[in-house]
């Protein structure tokens, strides 16, 4: 009764948390450090802003740079050792699990990776859970690495079920 219990925590505690990597949002910090750079080369040589565009200009950078950690925390996704939790939202979450064992009779897991996140190694995942539904682990770091652990832990629930 007591390895029962046991089990039952171990299969339910959280083994893997992921979210999106900051190596997707590039282009959106250096988009809010080269505003912050163009802001103080403007003051160094004392080129006369008006104070409007300079608050413009500093809150768009801001912009830049916090928007992507909100979307990061925005997606999560745990990898348990009986399913796969996507966690959507901050204040209003939406949770969608996705139990391996099903999974087992049609495994279909793809890794989809443009040739600068190949260089890069992070990409998205992709689980079809039936014709019509599919499941993504979006931009995380080593997406092989995910999709192996991911296709163990079908194979796992598959002969332990």
């Amino acid at each position: 009764m007591k390895k029962e219990n046991e089990k039952e925590t171990i299969s339910k505690t959280v083994s893997l948390k992921l979210m999106k990597t900051r190596k997707a949002f590039i282009p959106e910090y250096l988009a809010g450090l080269f505003l912050i750079v163009l802001l103080l080369i403007f003051q160094y040589k004392e080129i006369a802003l008006s104070v409007n565009v300079k608050y413009f200009v500093g809150g768009l950078a801001l912009f830049s740079l916090v928007s992507p950690e909100i979307t990061r925390w925005m997606h999560r996704y745990h990898i348990t050792d009986s399913k796969l939790i996507i966690i959507s939202g901050l204040i209003k979450q939406h949770k969608k699990h996705v139990y391996f064992y099903p999974l087992s009779f049609v495994p279909d897991l793809n890794v989809r990776q443009s040739r600068l996140q190949r260089i890069m190694n992070y990409g998205t995942v992709s689980i079809r859970m039936s014709v019509a539904e599919w499941a993504e682990v979006k931009d995380v770091n080593s997406p092989h690495k995910i999709m192996k652990i991911l296709e163990d832990r079908v194979e796992y629930n598959k002969r332990h079920r």
